[in-house]
């Protein structure tokens, strides 16, 4: 019985002391990987985008590699639109435009409708929300943006 006493009481001590061990390396695991983006390695960079879920499409958006989210649309920058409240452009409006000349006039509600509808299009074949992306550029590295968060928070970075 004292046998298992004194090895239980062995047990207790050890655990108490893994824990201790762990609670402080831990921290400065995660901490390793705060450090400024330029003195990132590569292997260091593929384990920030596995930790933030950063996919490769994330990345191509941050760089530009990835289409413009209006491309196909009237809105895409191929046609000098004119969006109005009702679509519909005022005759004095008409004379003044005609001079640098127009293609379409549409409403403000139907520039919407073929943005959102461009947007969810885009999310739906790129993973990817244009107007929260995951992943920023910083001096040409792409980093999630709640690593540079994370960064900001612990003092090692400064946005400028």
């Amino acid at each position: 019985m004292k046998k298992i006493r004194s090895l239980i009481g062995v047990l207790l001590v050890l655990v108490m002391l893994g824990s201790v061990v762990s609670a402080t390396v831990i921290p400065k695991q995660r901490d390793a990987l705060l450090k400024p983006p330029e003195k990132l390695t590569e292997r260091e960079l593929q384990t920030i985008y596995k930790k933030y879920n950063v996919t490769e499409n994330d990345i191509k958006f941050a760089k530009g590699e990835l289409p413009y989210v209006m491309a196909g649309t009237i809105l895409d920058g191929s046609k000098r639109v004119i969006v109005t409240e009702d679509g519909k452009l005022p005759e004095r409006v008409k004379k003044k435009v005609k001079s640098i000349g127009y293609d379409l006039v549409i409403s403000k509600k139907e520039a919407i409708k073929i943005s959102e509808k461009a947007k969810q299009e885009y999310i739906k074949k790129y993973g990817i929300d244009p107007d929260n992306p995951k992943v920023v550029m910083y001096n040409g590295i792409p980093l999630p943006k709640e690593y540079i968060n994370e960064l900001i928070k612990k003092g090692n970075y400064k946005p400028t």
